[in-house]
């Protein structure tokens, strides 16, 4: 089938049993569908309806793409243009919005797109994986027992991760997201500040790019910078072609984490902080990324003789750490959002003399 030819598929009921991760590898594997099998027409340019009044083409996509997935359709087609359809589509909820549709996890399958060409253009170097994620489950819920359950990830079937698979994990005991590139053969993480808020949907975004000491892998949160690993070494390619998979991996036993999964992006290149937080929009509504930085989260606080000199080390000293004001009118709920604080955080504020010195959150405000 040529590259962008339209598609018009059949209906296609499936089911899908669920148990042990052995019995759901063996399902996952039955289940899988080739998807010339799903289509009755192709059609290698647009068809135009009522002489023209309609036209069917292909969806426009960003430079780079080479996966996309709005699950808006019966099928969770790659609407990329790169035909990186999912093995099996996947059991839909109410996404983003009144109108949008989610794909749907609960711990008990996977969703697999099977390894392409364009898919390896991600294992040879720079990329992007983003995406929009809605934990189901009570909010404040952290197991500190609980498993690291992957949300997106990239590796060689049933196989454990090898160099140049990447992922993307929600920590359970802690609620923090910990991103991972395989590179030479070891295994890079950077771990995330911000946590994810049960019951809210969050934007998040890995980037790989390549620069003059080597890789650089960053976290984005919401479409706010929140963590970043450097690599001062060379990258070497996997030796096989490697799957994508959604909400959970073959090689990994049982992790029930049900959440929604919607926008699932992929891209060969390393989106620009512009591009990241213009995907982004609205998960801090009207309030600007670079509004509020944090110092000191409820994980290391510190004292307030450290917080204001620490605040005015960020960027070119055009942050100072905020006042009430700025706390009441913004910044704490900037802050919330970002998974900074809970509700119990005590904040330093820069124009309330400090009586109580017990160590506490520090959030900078831009001048």
């Amino acid at each position: 089938m040529a590259r962008g030819a339209l598609v018009v598929c059949t209906f296609l009921v499936f089911c899908i049993s669920f148990g042990t991760a052995d019995v759901l590898r063996q399902q996952a594997k039955k289940t899988m569908v080739k998807q010339e099998a799903l289509c009755d027409m192709t059609a290698a340019e647009g068809i135009c309806l009522f002489g023209g009044k309609k036209i069917i083409v292909p969806d426009a996509t960003p430079k780079a793409s080479v996966a996309r997935y709005d699950f808006n359709d019966a099928w969770s087609l790659d609407t990329s243009g790169s035909q990186n359809h999912m093995s099996t589509s996947v059991p839909s909820r109410p996404g983003r919005g009144s109108s949008n549709m989610a794909a749907s996890f609960n711990g008990d399958f996977w969703a697999e797109v099977p390894a392409s060409d364009s898919l390896s253009e991600v294992d040879a170097g720079d990329f992007t994986a983003s995406f929009w994620v809605f934990l189901d489950m009570s909010v404040g819920s952290f197991d500190p027992d609980a498993p690291t359950c992957p949300m997106l990830a990239k590796g060689a079937g049933e196989e454990k991760q090898t160099s140049g698979v990447f992922s993307i994990e929600y920590e359970a005991s802690t609620g923090t997201v910990i991103a991972s590139r395989g590179f030479g053969g070891s295994k890079v993480e950077v771990k995330s500040t911000g946590r994810l808020l049960a019951q809210q949907w969050t934007y998040i975004a890995l980037t790989s790019e390549k620069d003059a000491g080597g890789y650089t892998l960053s976290i984005y949160i919401n479409g706010v910078f929140d963590g970043a690993a450097a690599v001062n070494q060379g990258y070497s390619a996997p030796n096989e072609p490697t799957n994508l998979y959604l909400a959970a991996v073959p090689w990994q036993g049982e992790c029930v984490l049900p959440l929604l999964l919607d926008d699932v992006h992929v891209y060969s290149r390393a989106l620009s902080t512009f591009e990241l937080r213009a995907e982004s929009f609205p998960a801090l509504g009207a309030t600007n990324p670079d509004f509020v930085l944090v110092a000191c989260d409820d994980d290391a606080p510190c004292a307030y003789s450290k917080a204001k000199p620490l605040c005015q080390e960020f960027g070119d000293g055009d942050y100072e750490l905020c006042t009430s004001r700025q706390i009441d009118t913004g910044a704490y709920q900037f802050a919330r959002m970002m998974g900074w604080l809970t509700w119990s955080s005590k904040v330093w504020a820069l124009d309330v003399a400090p009586v109580d010195l017990t160590p506490r959150v520090a959030l900078c405000c831009r001048e």
